[in-house]
């Protein structure tokens, strides 16, 4: 479909019959754009070999707009979020100033909060008094602090290898800009960060670490002093993108389960993230370190009394951790097996 706008309006009357499963969910779902205009090596909607992924629609902000009051207007449509899905939230700047505008009217009939994602190379300090002040919460994608693993990954773009370097510098320092004003505003934001994604090396792991925990020039350690919401995910392979197609060529990897989409199992999503990141990092390798990093990360954030992280959280990580591993460990039946006796209690 090349023009959105031939979509027809939101029909809430559709929905209707589903009022009791969508009211005990609390949660609604709809999106503005299609495609991305940033083309990460992993990911599928900005890599995806349909050319409808690649390329950027946008609906008409009047549509957009008729939508959000159809929501807000529906009577019995009682929810606590709604989640507008685009991966990026208007992406255009002057639409999504107009947006705020729209939110100054809109603001005293909306009876739930806005779920949206965000950049960090788009976002500015004004967008995040926005968020706050029309009770949006956002997502960024932030995926690594590893300077080196962004540039694999196709996170950050130039022309040259200098340029790209520079906007992997300038990605970073946008960052800890983003978490100091979010504090500075109290503002929770989350950062959704990949673990295991390939390419990443012990060097890549020493980066992460030194990121959030090493003393800054200005004298901060981030993860001792700010709220940083961090959402782990482990990365899954999926076809539609360079790293699916190219990742064991480019940095060594090897995928040990490539169509785990055939396995038909309860544990199917662990199969999608058996993978050796690199040459000389099998999978077995990551688990005490990432597993460490996790655990300091629960240790710090608790101390500063976020309630984004609790216990039972972190012990579903390690769980899920274990879970692939003893999944990798079959498959490789010629390995040690791995001490996964990372000491969980945390203590405040």
């Amino acid at each position: 479909m090349d023009n959105l706008d031939e979509l027809p309006p939101l029909n809430l009357d559709l929905y209707k019959k589903y009022k009791n499963i969508i009211n005990g969910l609390g949660n609604f779902w709809t999106r503005f754009n299609r495609g991305c205009a940033f083309r990460c090596k992993f990911c599928l909607p900005s890599e995806n070999y349909s050319k409808s992924s690649k390329i950027v629609k946008f609906r008409s902000f009047e549509n957009c707009i008729a939508d959000l009051e159809a929501i807000i207007n529906t009577k019995w449509l009682k929810i606590r979020v709604l989640h507008i899905v685009d991966p990026l939230f208007f992406p255009k700047r002057s639409i999504r100033n107009k947006f705020f505008k729209e939110m100054e009217r809109l603001s005293d009939y909306i009876d739930f909060s806005l779920n949206i994602f965000d950049r960090v190379e788009t976002s500015t300090m004004k967008d995040l008094d926005n968020y706050k002040k029309y009770n949006v919460t956002v997502g960024f994608g932030l995926e690594s602090v590893s300077k080196k693993l962004l540039i694999r990954m196709g996170k950050v773009l130039g022309r040259d290898k200098e340029q790209i370097e520079i906007s992997a510098d300038s990605y970073l320092n946008k960052t800890i800009k983003l978490i100091k004003y979010s504090n500075q505003i109290n503002l929770p934001i989350v950062f959704f960060y990949l673990l295991g994604v390939p390419g990443t090396d012990k060097e890549t792991l020493n980066e992460r670490r030194s990121f959030f925990f090493d003393r800054r020039p200005d004298g901060d350690i981030l993860m001792e002093k700010y709220k940083i919401n961090l959402e782990f995910f482990m990365f899954a392979i999926f076809t539609g993108n360079t790293i699916y197609d190219r990742g064991e060529e480019m940095f060594g990897a090897k995928y040990h389960f490539p169509e785990w989409w055939k396995i038909f199992d309860k544990d199917q999503a662990a199969y999608a993230v058996t993978i050796n990141p690199s040459k000389n990092l099998v999978y077995a390798q990551q688990f005490k370190p990432t597993m460490e990093f996790i655990k300091n990360v629960f240790k710090y954030q608790m101390k500063l009394k976020n309630q984004f992280y609790f216990l039972p959280k972190l012990i579903e990580y390690k769980s899920n951790f274990i879970k692939t591993m003893k999944i990798y460990e079959k498959h490789n039946d010629s390995l040690g097996r791995t001490n996964y006796n990372i000491n969980i209690p945390i203590h405040n």
